[in-house]
């Protein structure tokens, strides 16, 4: 009888509560020999697997109740040569294994002692592999590792060391180190204690279960985790998350040496734009201007009662953005270059070293899920205030806590997709693409450039522990050309302006305006943008460059567009061509431009599609719930709201119901969807249209009509004028 068979019917509750008494391998392989089972699946049968092959140890991974979720199986040899491999099954729930994990939650090994170690306040080992985590079981110690070996940890993980005492033992190799770094660097927003130990003595690949084997004691290991440095305890910086290397906050890498030359603050200030200049290709002078006096505000804001966000932005990829956060992660004050955090990591790491937030690809995380970004939309709203704090519940007892959010923050992301509160708050560096006959900036080398700003990051930390108690009393004056909003963003720049002197302040202040002036500029290309998705949405996927700046200049709001193109819009086709072309030429940096469309057999007009406009809604606009049909919803009558029954019959009547050709409803991909009556009935599917068909002879036959998909029979979520007029169209 073979594993997969046996186990399967043995009930997986046994199975459960033998691993947790015991998970090691010998008492894996008693348990199966309990069980009458056997090492071989027959998922080996017609591998190019050694004759000699067989499963070495399986391992089973429980959750916190003690449910057997998944298994790993190690074979020894391996594939093609290979020393060994690993195989991943779970419970199919009923008499065999699945060979993948989908769907399948993912836990630490021995999680269930995991979690009994962390309540004890015992000491908690992180070790590469299964075996690792049994060799130190056998001594005694509690242990634990992830599947997938070096490449295993998952950020998710993270939740489960919340207040854990944790030490790290790498592999003696460098995807042994990436692996520790990985997991230190994500742990120290919820460990109470973090630290990686190297083990000494080792020799290539090799590890801890060698290292006890050459005679080490668990005492000796104990010692090792006393000395080494806890990343809880030290004011050094707190790495990149981005899935390679934990890269120190070199401003603090030489913490206690004073610099070998003094710099005045506009010195500094001239030497931190130089060597911004020196990597990023700004859009013009005012840009490096804000950037060098926002990163000497990183080393004072605790002076200030608010400090400014950075927005940096571009319309496409490659401009810059990337590039400019490498080089702040070298200069601003415990610098934290992170991607795609999540809420609890932001708030812990927050509160607990203060860093300089610079949170790369915003518009990956604003734009996949605004709900899940509801947490973090409320740390960074609150975090621009000294003083603000989050509530967040914490521990089994669900403590309400405050957290601190105050600190520094810059965001990096193609388009606007930060929420209008957030960029209310920001200064706006809005970078574009190099041209051809712009300087080509200098190669930036992770290394080098590391040893290049290190005095400079030296000198900047000095500035900022000489004038972090006065500067706060440094008064500027700010500009009326500015908001409220703001000039509360600028008064820390303004005031490190003032303390610079000679032409600072005045540099600073052209800055500030011209900045928001062309930020405005921005977002009025934003506005178009979101308005023509409201265009489509109400009038369908092809329009004519005269209809869209109808439905533009018609909306009633306080949108420029009627100022612009209202009175070439009602003179008609003599002027019309001159609106239409200050409408291509607001849309053409977005890689949209007109084309002719054929309306019908007797019309072709220059328009826009629908499909032409998707990729930068994309890109620059947070998504909305009202889209439109090439969305795949459910059509716009849909959310028509409830009338009475005069109303009703009225609407009915009305030209803005659409009418669809006598062939039925028209669909491109997606039942239920209206569109224009000019458009051919071609354009559906072959296979479709038949299905189509059928289906509309068989409602005919029971004499309903049908409605779209998804939607039930008693209609329920439908008000009644949507529901008469989806019976009216046919659809």
């Amino acid at each position: 009888m073979s594993i997969s068979q046996a186990v399967a019917r043995a009930p997986f509750s046994q199975l459960a509560l033998l691993a947790e008494r015991d998970s090691t391998p010998s008492a894996t392989d008693a348990m199966l020999a309990a069980l009458d089972l056997d090492a071989s699946d027959p998922r080996d049968a017609g591998t190019k697997r050694d004759a000699k092959a067989e499963i070495i140890a399986t391992y089973p991974y429980l959750d916190e109740e003690g449910t057997l979720l998944y298994r790993q199986e190690r074979i020894e040899p391996g594939k093609d040569g290979r020393k060994k491999e690993f195989r991943l099954s779970r419970p199919d729930g009923e008499r065999g294994w699945i060979y993948d994990l989908d769907g399948v939650r993912r836990v630490p090994y021995r999680a269930r002692e995991l979690t009994r170690a962390i309540a004890n306040g015992e000491l908690l080992y992180i070790v590469e592999g299964e075996k690792c985590v049994e060799s130190l079981v056998a001594q005694g110690l509690v242990a634990t590792t992830f599947v997938s070996g070096a490449s295993g940890w998952r950020e998710e993980y993270a939740e489960w060391f919340v207040d854990a005492d944790v030490a790290i033992l790498p592999d003696n190799d460098d995807p042994g180190r990436r692996y520790a770094n990985a997991i230190q660097r994500d742990l120290v927003a919820t460990a109470r204690h973090v630290r990686v130990v190297e083990l000494p003595g080792l020799g290539e690949h090799e590890d801890i279960i060698e290292w006890l084997d050459a005679g080490h004691t668990v005492k000796e290991l104990t010692e090792l985790v006393s000395a080494a440095e806890d990343e809880n305890e030290t004011d050094d910086g707190l790495g990149v998350v981005d899935g390679a290397d934990l890269m120190p906050d070199r401003s603090h890498a030489t913490t206690d040496e004073a610099p070998d030359v003094v710099l005045s603050t506009g010195e500094l200030l001239d030497a931190v734009k130089a060597e911004l200049e020196r990597f990023v290709v700004f859009a013009d002078d005012s840009q490096a201007i804000a950037v060098a006096a926002w990163v000497l505000h990183t080393h004072v804001f605790e002076a200030f009662d608010t400090t400014p966000y950075l927005h940096v932005s571009s319309p496409t990829k490659q401009s810059g953005k990337s590039r400019l956060f490498e080089v702040l992660a070298l200069l601003a004050a415990r610098a934290w270059l992170v991607i795609e955090a999540s809420e609890a990591a932001l708030f812990r790491t927050i509160e607990k070293k203060a860093p300089t937030l610079l949170l790369d690809e915003i518009d990956a995380a604003f734009g996949k899920d605004a709900e899940m970004m509801h947490g973090i939309r409320g740390i960074l709203n609150a975090g621009y205030r000294k003083g603000a704090t989050v509530p967040r519940c914490v521990g089994n007892s669900f403590e309400v806590v405050d957290f601190a959010v105050y600190c520094p923050k810059a965001f990096a992301g193609i388009g606007n997709k930060l929420p209008d509160t957030i960029v209310d708050r920001s200064i706006p560096i809005m970078l574009r693409r190099r041209s051809p006959i712009e300087r080509r900036p200098e190669r930036f080398r992770q290394a080098r450039a590391t040893a290049d700003l290190a005095p400079l990051a030296v000198r900047l930390r000095s500035w900022g522990k000489a004038h972090t108690k006065s500067i706060g009393a440094v008064e500027a004056d700010l500009p009326d050309g500015l908001s409220d909003r703001q000039q509360d963003a600028w008064e820390p720049l303004f005031a490190i302006a003032v303390l610079a002197g000679g032409d600072w302040p005045e540099r600073v202040e052209r800055a500030a305006l011209t900045l928001h002036e062309a930020a405005e500029d921005g977002d009025l290309t934003m506005q178009l943008l979101a308005h023509a998705r409201e265009a489509f949405d109400d009038l369908g996927d092809r329009l004519s460059s005269k209809r869209l700046l109808e439905h533009l200049v018609n909306r009633g709001d306080a949108s420029p567009w009627v100022r612009w193109w209202g009175e070439d819009v009602e003179r008609g086709d003599a002027r019309l061509k001159t609106a239409a072309q200050s409408l291509a030429r607001m849309l053409h940096p977005m890689g949209i431009s007109p084309v002719k469309i054929r309306f019908s057999a007797n019309e072709t007009r220059q328009g826009y599609r629908r499909s032409d406009f998707e990729d930068a809604w994309s890109r620059y606009l947070v998504p909305t719930n009202k889209v439109g049909t090439s969305e795949h919803t459910c059509p716009r009558a849909l959310s028509v709201s409830r009338s009475t029954e005069s109303q009703r019959a009225s609407d009915l009547r009305s030209s803005d119901v659409p009418t669809l050709k006598p062939e039925g409803p028209e669909l491109d991909g997606w039942e239920g969807r209206l569109f224009e009556p000019s458009r051919p009935v071609e354009t559906v599917p072959r296979p479709q249209r038949a299905d189509l068909e059928q289906r509309a002879r068989r409602d005919a036959q029971d004499g309903r009509a049908s409605l779209p998909s998804g939607v039930p029979e008693d209609h329920s979520g439908l008000d009644d004028r949507a529901t008469s007029s989806n019976r009216r169209v046919g659809i």
